[in-house]
């Protein structure tokens, strides 16, 4: 597997820097820093922890990794995903590889119901990598993995479940490893020479399009899926066991790093936009990640009014940094923001 840590993004940070504040709409140029800097280093990093954290479970399955240590190296791979939780276009759509990697929201607890099947009976043949992307999406990924290490807590005690929980580490990175090749060896390259993708883009400008519309996906996946189903119309409606990885006490976490991996997208994009106006974005971004590191646990705010209150104000400053996005990009940009059935603003 190609390591991303060795591998240079030199170019896209150059053109970054070669591009003037005043650079206007250029998608090639916007295109090739959004790649280059924040989509593949992403992918890469998913590829890298995937690697390691399959690499972890053969050893414990063999009698040699305490069950913290598979804990951290998932935490290491939930990070990664975290970075890279919004892009919905590219090879990670093949075969449908971002449903498998991450089969959340789930409806009905199919997690846990594929996974007590899948544990139920002993199928080696179901644990073949070729036969085992024919499970159920539910049990084939990260939130499968979530409940093998923090709910099934005596998985490497039992040499079935540690081998189903192996072959869900082994599918993650086989999925991930796939896509950060094909990002890296293949899209990449095509769209930074602005070229057309038979299959996942057109023109830069249709590449630039779906890219800012992902963008604005990552801000309504945060507020329209992971805090109002949580919240509900009231602190007696609420439904804190919908939280967002909860058995991993990740929520917080995940907020972070979605916030981040978004606001570096966002900046990139504001480099090509008049000074005020990018000023007025960047300390938007300043202002809700303090406002997010301020936040309560969710768990308990959302029977509190006070702080509900403050996941509303949450929400509510990032559908202003939405809005000024949109009105910001649209007019010097040029971009066409995409449908998004996620995004109700």
């Amino acid at each position: 597997m190609i390591s991303f840590r060795s591998t240079a993004i030199a170019f896209g940070l150059l053109c970054i820097a070669a591009q003037p504040v005043h650079a206007g709409p250029d998608p090639l140029a916007i295109n090739t820093a959004i790649i280059d800097v924040v989509i593949v280093p992403a992918y890469g990093r998913l590829a890298d922890a995937t690697d390691a954290h399959v690499k972890d479970w053969q050893k414990a399955c063999g009698g040699n990794v305490p069950l913290e240590e598979l804990k951290a190296s998932y935490h290491a791979v939930a990070n990664a995903w975290a970075e890279s939780f919004h892009w919905n276009s590219g090879p990670i759509t093949f075969l449908l590889r971002r449903d498998r990697f991450y089969h959340w929201p789930e409806r009905r607890n199919a997690v846990s119901k594929s996974l007590r099947k899948l544990l139920s009976t002993e199928a080696p043949e179901k644990l073949k990598l070729e036969n085992f992307s024919h499970v159920s999406v539910a049990a084939q990924g990260l939130p499968a993995m979530e409940r093998m290490l923090f709910e099934y807590t005596d998985t490497l005690s039992k040499p079935w479940n540690c081998k189903v929980a192996e072959t869900i580490a082994a599918n993650m990175a086989e999925m991930a490893g796939a896509n950060f090749k094909e990002w890296h060896n293949e899209l990449a390259p095509m769209l930074v020479r602005g070229e057309e993708h038979p299959i996942h883009y057109a023109d830069p400008k249709d590449t630039l399009n779906k890219l800012f519309t992902e963008l604005l996906t990552g801000y309504a996946i945060i507020k329209d899926q992971k805090i109002f189903p949580v919240m509900g119309r009231s602190a007696k409606k609420a439904k804190p066991t919908l939280i967002e990885a909860r058995r991993s006490n990740r929520f917080a976490k995940n907020l972070e790093i979605n916030l981040r991996t978004l606001f570096a997208a966002d900046a990139i994009m504001a480099k090509f936009i008049p000074p005020d106006e990018a000023k007025n974005l960047a300390d938007q971004r300043k202002a809700i990640l303090e406002q997010v590191n301020a936040l309560p646990d969710f768990g308990e705010a959302v029977y509190d009014e006070q702080g509900r209150a403050d996941y509303k104000a949450f929400t509510d400053a990032l559908s202003v940094l939405r809005k000024d996005m949109v009105d910001a990009y649209t007019k010097h940009l040029g971009v066409v923001v995409g449908f998004n059935s996620l995004d109700g603003d």
